[in-house]
């Protein structure tokens, strides 16, 4: 049995599906005293204090997940570009199917979680300038993903990294540290041209 890893509260402005972003506001508090708001199509975060701020882990479902009714209005997540650390918790943002990119800074993402980034269908390209590891089904089922870029050194790939990221042509990373590469890392990616 999984634990229920957060709680919040919403403020929601939409009242019937669209794909009008600009008429989804949202809002919640997660258990971790991190807040997120949902505005204009762009999911940020705020808390008070010095601490670290913690994204909990979801489960593989996503039934859990804080935001999913407006899965398909997050267009871009916004982390913080200052001191704080950041985790990621596992399948955080899974399902975000109008989410375009992913930009991880070092000075900010300690930790991503496996499935993080699961299913988010219209990402095309993923710039990983943080020195962790790429877990399990990270980016799996991300279909649209045409470019994965990282100059840190990566030891390891898990498992269903990239499966199914049938457009991924470019792999663009520092391969002298790697020493291990998941079952099935790869699987479906049919138009990879660079590994490097």
């Amino acid at each position: 049995q999984v634990e229920e890893t957060e709680s919040y509260e919403e403020d929601p402005v939409q009242t019937e599906e669209t794909k009008d972003y600009e008429a989804v506001s949202a809002s919640g508090r997660l258990k971790t005293g991190l807040e997120w708001t949902l505005k204009n199509g762009t999911l940020s975060f705020s808390a008070e204090g010095d601490g670290k701020w913690v994204i909990p882990d979801c489960k593989p479902d996503g039934s859990d997940i804080p935001w999913k009714k407006y899965l398909k209005s997050i267009q871009l997540i916004d982390f913080p570009m200052n001191s704080r650390e950041v985790s990621i918790g596992s399948y955080a943002f899974k399902g975000c199917t109008a989410l375009k990119e992913v930009w991880l800074d070092d000075e900010n993402v300690d930790y991503v979680g496996q499935g993080a980034f699961q299913n988010c269908t219209a990402v095309k390209a993923v710039v990983w300038e943080i020195g962790v590891n790429i877990e399990a089904d990270t980016f799996s089922g991300c279909t649209s993903l045409d470019t994965f870029t990282s100059d840190e050194y990566l030891t390891a790939i898990g498992d269903r990294a990239f499966k199914g990221c049938k457009a991924l042509k470019t792999l663009d990373i520092n391969t002298y540290d790697l020493c291990s590469i998941g079952q099935e890392a790869f699987s479906g990616c049919k138009a990879m041209q660079d590994f490097y």
